[in-house]
């Protein structure tokens, strides 16, 4: 990372730390914080697709379960749950999330390309009809109610200001994690299968197992956007892992940029400001229309979303300085 690089993100850091101090608490919590979770989510898709050439539609059932699991070890209201200590109903949680992605992994890893997206297509439907359907354990279309974070150091995390702090360390954590992989030699291993998989295979590595840890890793990242949305929500239902739900995280991911790992951050913050205010301008059935619109416009100035913009922005102006400094 260049000097510039680090200064820009020491820049962007100090901001959103200090956000909350200054920022109405309707944005902090309802647009950046919501923006931080859907973010982290759609990160993971934006790790398989930017790195290992898979576009996966299984994203959203992947944080869904992970919900699902903590909220059935961890809330007695509904008289299905079974109450556990907070740590282990979190690492039940994200194990099983993790767990979950590396089957699919284990079931997507011979196919490729518009394969892999029909198959995750199906097992999030699938999903979605599954936890809809089963009373008895996912409690149907009632879902879980009264799901919040646990209390720790005498803090409520469900306020506006903690839970902005929470869903902001778990972000940075799930964006620090997915750079760090991209530099290991593994990260790079990803990128020689998504340009060419016969040379990575010719080179040695196993492509259907590189395949399924990728998985495996989005699982986990997955997990934790599925924690923190739960834990917002205060709620799990089917229709948190809907197909719309399920779209949607593609529509950030794409939004945003699947080039680089902040891309699905300015994503998410964008789709919530369209989700927040388009009732403000249009009828609240229109959501879809608009939101369908801004992908389009943003699409068509930059395949790259959001990101392509700013770097190439960014260029122009880096370009123009060069020019009057010769110029001089």
């Amino acid at each position: 990372m260049s000097r510039k690089n680090t200064i820009i993100g020491a820049i962007v850091l100090t901001v959103l730390i200090l956000y909350p101090f200054f920022g109405p608490r309707f944005w902090v919590y309802s647009i950046v914080a919501r923006g931080l979770v859907l973010g982290t989510i759609a990160l993971s898709l934006v790790f398989l697709t930017s790195q290992a050439g898979i576009t996966s539609l299984v994203q959203m059932s992947v944080a869904g379960f992970a919900g699902y699991l903590y909220a059935l070890t961890s809330v007695t209201s509904v008289g299905i749950g079974i109450a556990m200590p907070w740590p282990l109903s979190i690492l039940i949680a994200l194990a099983g999330g993790t767990l979950f992605a590396t089957v699919v992994g284990v079931l997507s890893a011979r196919t490729k390309d518009v394969y892999v997206l029909m198959i995750t297509l199906a097992i999030s439907y699938g999903f979605y009809l599954f936890v809809r359907g089963n009373y008895d354990l996912f409690n149907g279309i009632d879902g879980f109610g009264g799901v919040r974070p646990p209390e720790v150091l005498g803090i409520n995390w469900r306020q506006p200001t903690p839970f902005y702090f929470l869903t902001l360390g778990c972000a940075i954590g799930a964006y620090s994690l997915v750079r760090y992989v991209e530099r290991t030699q593994f990260g790079l291993a990803l990128r020689g299968m998504r340009d060419s998989s016969r040379r990575i295979t010719a080179l040695g590595y196993q492509v259907e197992l590189q395949k399924i840890f990728a998985f495996a890793i989005a699982g986990l990242v997955a997990s934790v956007g599925g924690l923190l949305s739960v834990w917002y929500n205060i709620r799990i239902s089917p229709g948190s892992v809907d197909l719309s739900r399920t779209l949607s995280i593609l529509v950030i991911a794409v939004i945003g940029g699947v080039t680089h790992p902040i891309g699905p951050f300015i994503g998410g913050v964008l789709y919530t400001l369209v989700d927040s205010f388009a009732i403000d301008f249009f009828d609240r059935a229109r959501f879809n229309s608009v939101i369908g619109a801004v992908f389009v416009v943003v699409l068509m100035f930059s395949p790259d979303g959001l990101v392509g913009i700013g770097q190439r922005l960014l260029r122009s102006a880096r370009n123009v300085r060069n020019r009057k400094a010769e110029a001089e």
